[in-house]
């Protein structure tokens, strides 16, 4: 009996396909992706001496205020080669777990790839600034550069990964492609749950761990908005990895499915020193250009 069942259950099974199509597309046009942008240490040494805060900063206003303005990190942004914007107007602060960081978002479409179009930015790290002291439980930052997270709209920090990373000094170029995900549905074949950007596995599992960072230590970490009445972890990493160490078991388990759609980019950079005329390298210590468009206009 339990042979036949088994035959059944496979022949069953065989009557869905179950192979990946790939398929190629080049439309006129593509969408442009949610880009954020982190000074590898937003803490300024100035702010947190004037700040008069007795410890770390326990919420997102005291994280706010120790950290570099907008306005000094980016110094500039064009996009698609047009005029100067104004960077406040098209560039977010975002608070995420690796501290304050700035958003990019358009519903212009990119129409020409590589270096005829795309999103240029111009930064001032301001590296004599770092806070070289430990903070939120972390070790002290021990380099200089951007972070560069290229992803689906509407995502957040924790799940953009991998990220680029841009050295001072340095024009950056990210040459993006596109590929469009979408799985299995259909019961009782599928292994995919929901849709990005609701919900993908580095959310989900951050999610869980911060769930139970909440409950264990009673505080959070800086991206974690769920309940804004706790404060901010005065250590984070400890507490994160008591708690990873108890559990992730749970909730690598509770996020094993993939979603099932979701848009990946992946990012391929060169880069070269920057030297604007009339100057030399030292002028250019702290500052970073980086250029952000698609190889081609196609996806999978």
């Amino acid at each position: 009996v339990m042979i036949w069942q088994i035959y059944e259950l496979v022949h069953e099974y065989m009557k869905f396909d179950t192979k990946t199509n790939v398929r190629i597309v080049v439309p006129p046009s593509l969408p442009f992706p949610q880009v954020t942008i982190c000074n590898l240490n937003s803490v300024q040494t100035s702010r947190v001496n004037t700040s008069g805060l007795q410890s770390n900063p326990v919420n997102e206003e005291e994280l706010i205020s120790v950290s570099q303005p907008l306005e000094e990190f980016i110094q500039s942004t064009t996009y698609n080669f047009g005029d100067d914007l104004n960077v406040t107007e098209v560039w977010t602060p975002v608070v995420t777990n690796g501290g304050l960081c700035f958003q990019f978002d358009t519903s212009e479409r990119i129409v020409r790839p590589g270096l005829e179009g795309g999103l240029l930015v111009s930064l001032y790290v301001n590296s004599a600034d770092y806070y070289n002291e430990t903070f939120n439980g972390g070790g002290a930052v021990v380099g200089v550069g951007v972070q560069i997270f290229v992803a689906q709209k509407d995502t957040t920090e924790v799940q953009q990964v991998p990220f680029d990373l841009a050295q001072p000094g340095t024009l950056l170029y990210l040459g993006m492609k596109r590929a469009v995900i979408k799985r299995e549905k259909q019961e009782p074949w599928t292994r995919c749950f929901g849709e990005a950007p609701q919900f993908t596995q580095p959310k989900c599992r951050e999610g869980c761990i911060e769930t139970l960072v909440r409950e264990t230590c009673n505080c959070r970490d800086y991206g974690d908005t769920v309940d804004t009445s706790l404060p901010f972890c005065s250590d984070y990493a400890k507490c994160y990895q008591q708690v990873y160490d108890a559990d992730n078991k749970d909730c690598e388990d509770d996020c094993s499915d993939p979603p099932c759609y979701e848009e990946l980019y992946t990012t391929r950079s060169s880069s070269l020193e920057l030297l604007s005329p009339g100057s030399n390298a030292q002028d250019n210590a702290d500052s970073v250009a980086i250029l952000i468009n698609y190889e081609a206009i196609r996806q999978e």
